[in-house]
């Protein structure tokens, strides 16, 4: 079984959100952990909120990034969940229109699906 490579992304208000499009076969995500760029603990920015929506599925799933805080690397959420990709997923990151800036690195993985 072949390992996926680790991917990043680099979301900030200007653009707080990407797509990933389903390829040939079903695929899973997983979004290991998300970390603030400029080294800040993730509690100056309690309203940040990691939002994933498929919209062919209608599957929604949003929580604020505090919730995974690292207790000792503060900069860093630890999510490790996985998210079915159907058609495209939309990853973004919110702020509960609070006016900041902010550049974050979302870590994630795509994994195949297994059909057996």
């Amino acid at each position: 079984m072949e390992q996926e490579q680790l991917l990043s992304v680099i979301l900030n208000e200007k653009q707080p959100y990407f797509k990933l499009q389903e390829s040939e076969v079903s695929k899973k995500v997983t979004i290991h952990w998300i970390e603030l760029i400029n080294g800040s603990s993730l509690n100056h920015y309690p309203a940040l909120t990691l939002t994933v929506l498929n919209e062919e599925t209608l599957f929604s799933w949003s929580d604020e990034l505090i919730n995974y805080l690292d207790p000792v690397q503060t900069q860093m959420a630890r999510l490790n969940k996985i998210f079915p990709v159907n058609g495209h997923l939309t990853i973004g990151i919110t702020a509960h229109n609070e006016l900041f800036s902010f550049e974050i690195k979302i870590f994630y993985q795509t994994l195949p699906v297994c059909t057996n």
